[in-house]
């Protein structure tokens, strides 16, 4: 039998604990806020890492901007404060379209999110330039048991 190599976020997927979250077509408020859409945030559970590989992210509407960025949370849900993970990512459109907008940012290494007081979800922030930005956007990963 030959030895078989997985990296660890097949060896996530094989198991069930891959993280693969995302809102679509979100209305921004114009102001920074946090997240919290059911099908975004992610809780992490006592014992548990996080590791975060990817974040997508884009801006569907003209003339418009919005600053993209992963959050830590002090509470599940996308609650409570929230602490920056990565650095902003940036997108703007201009009057007409001209190119798509959608855009990946791969952490290699990845973002690695131990539970803790300070760390109870997972989310995303955003800043549109307006209250009629709108903006889709996600992250993907993997759960692992332990604080590793």
């Amino acid at each position: 039998m030959p030895k078989v190599i997985e990296s660890p976020a097949e060896h996530a997927a094989r198991l069930g604990n891959t993280v693969v979250k995302w809102v679509d077509d979100k209305t921004a408020s114009g102001s920074e806020q946090v997240l919290t859409d059911a099908t975004l945030y992610q809780n992490i559970g006592a014992h548990q890492t996080l590791f975060i590989t990817e974040m997508t992210y884009d801006l569907t509407t003209l003339s418009d901007n919005c600053h993209f960025n992963l959050v830590k949370c002090a509470a599940v849900a996308g609650g409570g404060a929230a602490v920056d993970i990565c650095g902003h990512a940036h997108m703007q459109t201009g009057a007409a379209y001209v190119t798509g907008g959608s855009k990946e940012r791969t952490f290699d290494p990845p973002i690695r999110v131990p539970y803790s007081a300070s760390a109870l979800s997972v989310s995303m922030q955003i800043e549109g330039n307006d209250a009629s930005a709108v903006i889709s956007c996600g992250f993907h990963g993997y759960l692992v048991d332990g604080t590793q």
